[in-house]
């Protein structure tokens, strides 16, 4: 019995993260940033015109990537409400000679209608 309970117990801790909240898929795809103000960002959805092509930024449920050579795993995600998620992202910055790791934190937005996302950056305090 007690080998039992301390499988189950083993099982619970492997698979603890698997019952952590998730983004919706309907996130995944292409998008262009627009900076709103010093802690928000805009992206809309759809591909970025021939002129701003360096604002052009892909989601997934998990990841995210932009043209500039920057790639974030989302490593933990905290649903908030119907429509807003709490997010911490291990970051890489490729786009320089050595490149910068960094975490952030943010509150993700999915507006309606599909109109894109609303990124405000959070202090983790």
């Amino acid at each position: 019995m007690r080998a039992h309970i301390s499988l189950i117990a083993a099982l619970f801790l492997a698979t603890g993260t698997a019952h952590a909240d998730e983004l919706p898929k309907a996130i995944y795809g292409s998008y262009c940033w627009e900076q709103l103000n010093d802690s928000q960002i805009l992206y809309k959805r759809g591909e970025c015109s021939s002129l701003h092509w360096r604002n052009g930024a892909f989601f997934t449920s998990t990841t995210y990537k932009n043209w500039q050579d920057v790639s974030c795993e989302f490593t933990e995600i905290k649903k908030i409400t119907a429509t807003i998620y709490q997010v911490h992202a291990n970051c890489i910055n490729r786009h320089t000679i050595d490149p910068e790791e960094f975490i952030v934190f943010i509150e993700l937005e999915i507006l309606r209608r599909g109109r894109g996302l609303l990124i405000t950056y959070l202090s983790e305090g």
